[in-house]
């Protein structure tokens, strides 16, 4: 059994934000793509929906198929029509900076996409203006407020295209290291609330802040990074000091503290830019974007273009960020 392994990148994750995006149609073909899942229901109006079939599976857009559907079962949009049919078009190549170019060649009216670049499709006009959908008071729906209220400033600062929104992201992919939780059970990879490893074989329950010895004995378990008890992560590395000491311990049983199939290499690269995220934090990591506010850990450069160093350390400075300086970071 596996387990997401966020000790070290709870401040911020490097992310990919994939976009659903609304696209005009008119018709339903499906080209050479993967085609329809299911028959059409001719006494039903169709919204034909393009996905990605890719790692996020399917069992979401399923689920809220039914409900979409269950929802307008006995509403009309069409004469001699009532009721809607998702018809959920799953294919490998929405994905990446094929999408602009694949666009205008299908008839798909929604697209949940990955990888795209929003400015691009938005410049190319293939999406359509979604603004009022998304500033639409809820209220007859039994909720508050709106959808732009829901979405957090850093999102709404990359989507709002001269005051228009035109797709929202629809997940957010993450990058860390995974974890094999029968093997941490078996050697005692746990930290208790002493921040001393177990360093015996039993097993856990994160729930209830617990890790149960083969002797029987209850250990407590540390707080893990989210700092809380008897959350997911207890018992898991609350500083890269603890991480970097357990891994040392995991490499003395005999056991690879890190693997990496090496197959697809911007995972390792997005794993580093993660690692620089969490320890820029937030605000820093946000210079990058909007090239306003003060950067406090530039790198001090000699006048041949060399990492100065003093006392032995790294000298770094603080620089008011703006446009004209953006290059420093």
């Amino acid at each position: 059994m596996k387990h997401t392994f966020r000790t070290i990148f709870s401040v911020l994750l490097a992310a990919v934000m994939s976009l659903t995006v609304f696209a005009s149609c008119d018709g339903l073909p499906f080209d050479d793509l993967d085609g329809p899942t299911e028959q059409i229901d001719v006494n039903r109006t169709q919204v034909v929906v393009g996905m990605y079939d890719g790692g996020i599976g399917t069992q979401w857009i399923n689920s809220a198929k039914k409900k979409f559907e269950e929802l307008y079962k006995d509403v009309s949009f069409e004469t001699g029509k009532t009721g809607v049919q998702i018809v959920v078009h799953k294919t490998t190549s929405l994905s990446g900076s094929g999408v602009g170019a694949l666009l205008p060649t299908i008839d798909d009216e929604i697209i949940f996409c990955e990888g795209a670049d929003y400015y691009n499709l938005v410049n190319m006009g293939s999406l359509l203006d979604i603004t009022d959908l998304l500033t639409e008071d809820l209220s007859s729906m039994g909720d508050v407020g709106t959808i732009e209220d829901n979405i957090p400033d850093t999102y709404k600062n990359f989507l709002n295209v001269n005051g228009k929104y035109y797709g929202l992201p629809f997940y957010e992919g993450t990058y860390g290291l995974f974890y094999d939780i029968s093997l941490f059970e078996s050697y005692g990879f746990y930290y208790d609330n002493n921040n001393t490893l177990i360093k015996q074989g039993g097993t856990i329950d994160a729930a209830a802040g617990l890790f149960t010895t083969k002797a029987g004995e209850e250990i407590i378990l540390g707080t893990g990074p989210d700092g809380l008890n008897n959350t997911y992560d207890d018992g898991l590395p609350r500083t890269y000091d603890e991480f970097f000491a357990l891994c040392d311990y995991i490499y003395k049983k005999g056991v690879t503290p890190i693997s990496w199939p090496g197959q697809y290499i911007f995972h390792m690269d997005n794993l580093l830019k993660a690692l620089a995220v969490d320890d820029a934090g937030f605000k820093q990591d946000q210079l990058f974007f909007n090239f306003s506010g003060t950067a406090t850990d530039l790198v001090e450069m000699d006048g041949n273009g060399k990492v100065v160093y003093e006392n032995g350390n790294i000298k770094t400075y603080s620089q008011e960020i703006n446009n004209s300086n953006g290059y420093l970071l």
